[in-house]
């Protein structure tokens, strides 16, 4: 099993979900325990991973079809790259437009993807994304607006999330910048003042209540992050993310923690 382990450990993320979707029947109960374990620790969700990359070679098998008057040639790469969890939100709003595209792994990091538009509408392509992502040149890549990392963080649904106990309590290699230190410890103290009145108000439970006294104790220097207290913090920022102690550098936090459960 130590080999198995190893083996899916240098695995990339489509590796292990064309392993688990194709070949998972064909495992021991023991060896499936082995990947389901690996899959729980990249915060991957085989299931919709493998429907967006088959939705992904439809609408290329689309775009690009026998008979169809454009060619690949025709096709026009734009400059930055939009992150994996991002995919889905950019297929949604160009395929509702009427601009020919379709979307590509790129070659230098299989976490990015690139956008392929056909060349004569660039301009409407770059008005429509531009709606939702503005551009981050240093970074090479289109980032969300916060004001859609708000909305996303709206809709994160933590029934959705599952987590083995060995991956909810793995400390992670991370750490957070004393300003978003600050800003988390600031809403974390104020969720243990605040939690009855939190769920009477907005009608809804505070699932990481527990968690929260010792995310405080990490968040002023013990360090060692795990995936439960990435989730404390999801919520956190959930529940006061229209709060005036919300602090806007938490925007990219967010997003960052976001992205990891989401791809």
């Amino acid at each position: 099993m130590e080999n198995l382990r190893e083996m899916l450990a240098d695995y990339s993320d489509e590796q292990l979900v064309d392993e688990y979707n194709k070949r998972f029947d064909d495992y021991t109960e023991e060896a499936q325990k082995v990947l389901n374990e690996e899959i729980a620790k990249r915060g991957i969700n085989p299931q919709a991973a493998q429907e967006s990359k088959s939705s992904q070679a439809a609408e290329i098998e689309r775009v690009l079809a026998p008979g169809s008057r454009i060619g690949r040639e025709d096709f026009v790469t734009l400059n930055l790259v939009f992150a994996k969890t991002d995919v889905l939100t950019v297929n949604a709003m160009l395929r509702d437009s009427k601009v020919p595209y379709f979307v590509k792994e790129s070659g230098e990091n299989l976490e990015t993807y690139n956008v392929c538009v056909y060349k004569d509408a660039v301009k409407e392509a770059d008005a429509i994304i531009e709606e939702h992502f503005k551009k981050d040149e240093e970074a090479g890549r289109y980032v969300l607006r916060d004001n859609d990392i708000i909305n996303r963080l709206k809709s994160f649904s933590f029934y959705d999330i599952t987590l083995s106990p060995v991956a909810a309590n793995e400390k992670l290699e991370t750490s957070l910048s004393e300003q978003e230190s600050a800003a988390l410890l600031t809403l974390a103290q104020a969720i243990i003042e605040d939690a009855d009145a939190i769920e009477e108000k907005q009608e809804r439970v505070v699932f990481f209540y527990d968690s929260m006294e010792p995310l405080i104790s990490k968040l002023q220097g013990e360090g060692g992050f795990t995936r439960t207290d990435f989730l404390a913090i999801l919520e956190l920022c959930q529940i006061y993310c229209e709060d005036e102690r919300y602090d806007t550098v938490l925007n990219q936090t967010v997003s960052s923690i976001l992205a990891f459960f989401l791809e």
